[in-house]
C-alpha cells in the first residue's frame, strides 16, 4: 500500500501525483515504469516515473485520464492509499538475432526487413523486377556507362535493366513471447515466487511497451497448462500472475513439452515468426514424463527443443542464492542453448534493461 502525499492538476485531464513509496524510490529512475492499482481489484495501470526523492522516499508520476482505470485513479485524494503489484524493473538487453527474412506486422520489439513500401530505406539491391525503385542507387549504377551509352542515344541518362536497384527497407515489429512459469512448491519457499512474479511482471511491462503478443504456461504437480492463450493484454496477464497458485511437485519436462505444443501452431501459421520463450524456474524437476527421472527427462527434451533455431530461449533461475546451489536451471539453459540469468542478477544492476528480443 502506497500513500498519496499530494495531487496537483496540471491541465485538463492531466495531473501530477506524489506517493510515499520508499522501496520504489530507492531503485526507480525517471522514465521507468511502475504498476499501480487504485483499488484492490482495479485495473493495473503502468505509469511513467516523473521524479524521485530518495531522502523523503517519494515518487512522482504524471498521468492523463483516458479510461476507467485512470478515472478511478483520479478520484483518489491526498491521504488515500494505492495498491501496488510489486517491485518491477527495466529489463536487460539481449541483442536480437538478425536475419534476412521479410515480415509483416507492427510493434517496437526489433527491426526486420519488410516487403511493403513502408519502413526505413537502409540500402539497395539488384533486382529483375523492381516494386520499390531506389532511384539514387540506380543512377549510381548507370553513371559509369554514360559516355559509351550516350554515343548511340540522345537521352540525357541512359539506364539499362542491369542498372535497376530496389530499396531494402526495415521496420520495427512486435514479437511473440511465451512465458513458462514454474508454480511448484519449491518456488514458494523463502519468497522465491514473489521475486519470480516481479521479474515476469517487468518483462510483461516491456512486452506491453514493444506491442508484443504474450502467452503464459504454468506447471505444477504433475501437469502443465496454457494459462493464458496468446494475447496483447497485459492486464489479463497481470491478473493471472497475481492469482497464480503455488504448490506441488515440479513437472519441468511437461512445461517444456507444453511450450513446444503452443509454439508449433504459431510457427506453422507464420514461418517467419521467431518466438522468444522465457522459462522461470529453479530447475528442480522431480516429475518426469511417463514416470521417468524429472531432471534427465527435462534435459533430454531441452536438447531437442534447443535444436530449433527459429525459437530463442531465456532461462531465469530462481534458485536461492545462499547455501548449496544445484544450478539445475543452468544445466537446462545449456541444453536449450539459452541466455541464462539469475533472478537476483536481474536486480543487481539496479533496473537496467532483460529481453530486448526478436526481430
Amino acid at each position: 500500500m502506497y500513500t498519496i502525499i499530494a495531487k496537483t492538476p496540471l491541465s485538463h485531464n492531466v495531473s501530477r501525483m506524489e506517493i510515499l513509496a520508499p522501496p520504489v524510490a530507492r531503485k526507480a529512475l525517471p522514465g521507468q515504469f511502475v504498476i499501480l492499482r487504485a483499488m484492490e481489484h482495479s485495473e493495473r495501470i503502468p505509469l511513467t516515473v516523473h521524479d524521485v526523492n530518495t531522502q523523503s522516499g517519494t515518487v512522482s508520476m504524471v498521468y492523463q485520464v483516458v479510461g476507467a482505470g485512470t478515472r478511478e485513479l483520479d478520484s483518489l485524494k491526498a491521504g488515500d492509499s494505492l495498491h501496488a503489484i510489486g517491485e518491477t524493473f527495466r529489463v536487460k538487453r539481449i541483442a536480437p538475432v538478425e536475419d534476412r527474412l521479410r515480415r509483416r506486422g507492427s510493434g517496437r520489439r526489433g527491426r526486420t526487413r519488410t516487403s511493403e513500401k513502408q519502413g526505413r530505406y537502409v540500402r539497395s539491391q539488384s533486382c529483375a523486377e523492381c516494386r520499390d525503385l531506389a532511384l539514387d542507387a540506380t543512377l549510381r549504377a548507370a553513371a559509369p556507362h554514360q559516355c559509351r551509352r550516350r554515343a548511340d542515344s540522345r537521352v540525357a541518362v541512359v539506364i539499362h535493366r542491369e542498372d535497376w536497384r530496389e530499396k531494402v527497407r526495415e521496420k520495427r515489429i512486435g514479437s511473440f513471447i511465451l512465458f513458462v512459469v514454474d508454480a511448484s512448491g519449491s518456488m514458494g519457499a523463502r519468497g522465491r515466487m514473489v521475486a519470480a512474479k516481479g521479474a515476469v511482471m517487468s518483462l510483461l511491462l516491456d512486452a506491453y511497451q514493444k506491442r508484443d503478443t504474450v502467452a503464459m504456461i504454468t506447471f505444477r504437480r504433475r501437469e502443465a497448462a496454457l494459462a493464458l492463450p496468446p494475447t496483447a493484454s497485459i492486464d489479463m496477464a497481470g491478473t493471472l500472475l497475481r492469482a497464480l497458485p503455488v504448490g506441488g511437485r515440479t513437472p519441468l519436462a511437461a512445461g517444456l513439452a507444453k511450450a513446444y505444443e503452443t509454439l508449433s501452431p504459431a510457427l506453422r501459421r507464420d514461418p517467419t515468426v521467431r518466438p522468444l520463450v522465457i522459462l522461470v524456474s529453479d530447475g528442480k524437476a522431480n516429475v518426469g514424463l511417463d514416470g521417468g527421472n524429472g531432471v534427465e527427462d527435462a534435459c533430454r527434451l531441452a536438447e531437442r527443443l534447443g535444436q530449433d533455431a527459429r525459437v530463442r530461449w531465456v532461462v531465469v533461475d530462481t534458485e536461492e542464492p545462499q547455501g548449496v546451489r544445484l544450478r539445475l536451471a543452468h544445466r537446462i539453459a545449456l541444453a536449450l542453448g539459452a541466455d541464462y540469468f539469475h533472478v537476483e542478477d536481474l536486480r543487481a544492476t539496479d533496473l537496467v534493461q532483460v529481453a530486448k528480443g526478436q526481430g
